[in-house]
């Protein structure tokens, strides 16, 4: 088991900077109303939202961390916490460990079959 050593607030932090930015690009698309804040959009653009932060922050770890056994999703889990409570999302505050091993299973799906013993075969 990989052990992943991240503060939560720092998890709360880099999830909150990823949501801030997912939250800009869907206004500049017209996903999420102009004038809207974050704090007023509803508990399923919230998600939907909070979904695509995380999304992106996944994708961009090592392959390792993502397909072998660590404690990633207690992390996501605690960081989405964070960030419901700091935008005050009660609906989120519901996202389990279950629910960010659903996200890590659609990422390890992306990757295909990922083996580590043949990573480095054709280099």
């Amino acid at each position: 088991m990989i052990e992943i050593n991240l503060p939560t607030e720092a998890a709360i932090n880099l999830l909150n900077d990823q949501f801030v930015h997912e939250f800009k690009h869907q206004k500049k698309i017209k996903k999420v109303k102009p004038g809207i804040s974050i704090t007023e959009l509803n508990g399923k653009q919230f998600k939907e939202i909070l979904e695509l932060a995380l999304f992106d922050i996944l994708i961009l770890l090592p392959v390792t961390l993502i397909t072998e056994e660590s404690n990633l999703s207690s992390i996501i889990k605690k960081s989405v916490k964070g960030l419901s409570i700091k935008y005050n999302k009660a609906e989120t505050l519901k996202f389990t460990e279950n629910d960010a091993e659903k996200l890590l299973i659609r990422i390890k799906k992306s990757f295909g079959n990922f083996s580590s013993s043949t990573t480095y075969q054709n280099n």
